[in-house]
C-alpha cells in the first residue's frame, strides 16, 4: 500500500497535472500524442529513446533522484495514455512502448544500490502508486508488480 503521500493520487479521476510528486513531462507527454499511433505503437516507442538516454545519463552523472523522477514520468505517461488513447487497439503481442520502459526499468535497477534510502522510497513508493493503474491491473501493462519484486529482492 502507498504511503500517506501518495493515497490521494490513486484516484485516477484527478486531471494528470495535479500528480504533483512526479508532474507529466511535457516531452514525454509529447511522444504519446494520439497524432504518434502506429502499429504496434512502434513511433512512440522511438520518441521515447531520448527518455532512455535522459534517464542513463543521469544515472551516469550520479543525478539518481532525477533519473528516477523521469523514468517515473515517463511510466505514468504510458499507463495513463494506454487506457486513455486506447493503445490495446493498436498492437496484437507487442507493445513497443513496453519494452521502452522494461529497458529503462533494467537500467534503473542496476543503479538502485547506489540510492540513498528516500530515493528508494520514493521510486518503491511511486511504483507501487503506479501498480494501482487501470493499464497495470486491467492489462498488466508495464509489468510494475514484477519491478516491485524486484526493487525488494535487490534490498532483501
Amino acid at each position: 500500500m502507498p504511503s500517506e503521500k501518495w493515497k490521494y493520487l490513486i484516484d485516477r479521476n484527478q486531471p494528470r497535472e495535479y500528480n504533483l510528486l512526479f508532474p507529466p513531462n511535457q516531452q514525454i507527454e509529447s511522444a504519446f500524442s494520439p497524432s504518434n499511433l502506429d502499429d504496434c505503437c512502434q513511433r512512440i516507442s522511438s520518441l521515447l529513446y531520448p527518455v532512455g538516454i535522459a534517464i542513463e545519463q543521469d544515472l551516469m552523472d550520479g543525478n539518481y533522484r532525477s533519473a528516477v523522477e523521469i523514468f517515473l514520468q515517463e511510466v505514468d505517461s504510458l499507463t495513463a495514455h494506454f487506457v486513455e488513447d486506447r493503445h490495446y487497439e493498436w498492437f496484437d503481442d507487442m507493445y513497443d512502448p513496453e519494452f521502452s520502459v522494461e529497458e529503462d526499468w533494467r537500467l534503473l535497477l542496476s543503479f538502485v544500490r547506489r540510492f540513498p534510502d528516500e530515493l528508494w522510497e520514493y521510486l518503491r513508493d511511486g511504483l507501487t502508486f503506479l501498480a494501482e493503474t487501470e493499464a497495470v491491473r486491467s492489462y498488466g501493462i508495464p509489468d510494475v508488480g514484477k519491478w516491485l519484486d524486484q526493487l525488494v529482492s535487490e534490498f532483501s
